[in-house]
């Protein structure tokens, strides 16, 4: 039986959900999918044990709130983070927030799977997997471990004594930048590779102290 004009322009506007084209049903469902797979990635990614390291392209300063959030959903992450000086603005120290390391990577261990993938890169500020030929790139765990030992133990925060602290040595001038003793005006005295001892002139008189290098300023 031939089908009229009417039956073959509606049949030719169902979709392969049964749906008719430009029904806001059909469209609510494709988002209620996309909804539910990446939901599928997050609890993938959460409980599988076959798991590899990855590297996520971010945008730069949302590295920890991409951790904090993956961390929040079960996902092991690393995106280690730094505790910056103070710095002096109008006349008050006010440290800033702390600062990723990596600034526009987070290191995700996660299963390879395509769902899990298109979780993770669905998240706000995160572009997407490190890869070549289109594939993501593992990253050797131990390479992972390297970072993890050299964070722990404070590489990535070292301080560069032949710049930044070139002008300590015996009798500068500074001012102590944190503390009990803030603002007090001193006297370097000694200083080794990652401390500098003072002699602080303190109003119960003078004081011997010593601070890691970050913790005075040069007194101008």
């Amino acid at each position: 039986m031939l089908m009229t004009n009417d039956e073959f322009v509606k049949n030719s506007l169902v979709t392969n959900d049964g749906l008719m084209v430009g029904d806001p049903v059909s469209v609510k469902s494709k988002n209620d999918l996309e909804r539910e797979r990446i939901e599928r990635g997050f609890r993938i990614a959460s409980i599988n044990t076959n798991q590899h390291w990855f590297v996520l392209l971010c945008r730069t300063g949302s590295e920890l709130l991409i951790r904090d959030e993956l961390n929040n959903r079960g996902v092991e992450v690393y995106a280690p983070d730094v505790v910056p000086k103070k710095k002096r603005i109008r006349g008050r120290w006010v440290r800033p927030n702390n600062r990723a390391v990596f600034g526009g990577y987070v290191f995700l261990n996660i299963p390879y799977d395509g769902d899990v993938f298109a979780a993770i890169c669905s998240m706000d500020n995160a572009y997407q997997l490190v890869s070549f030929n289109d594939k993501p790139v593992i990253v050797p765990e131990y390479k992972i471990l390297i970072m993890q030992m050299k964070h722990s133990s404070g590489v990535y925060g070292e301080i560069d004594t032949n710049t930044e602290f070139s002008w300590i040595k015996e009798g500068a001038k500074c001012i102590i930048r944190d503390g009990f003793f803030e603002g007090v005006e001193a006297i370097v005295t000694r200083i080794t590779d990652t401390r500098a001892y003072v002699l602080a002139d303190a109003k119960c008189g003078k004081v011997k102290l010593d601070f890691s290098l970050d913790m005075i300023e040069e007194q101008t």
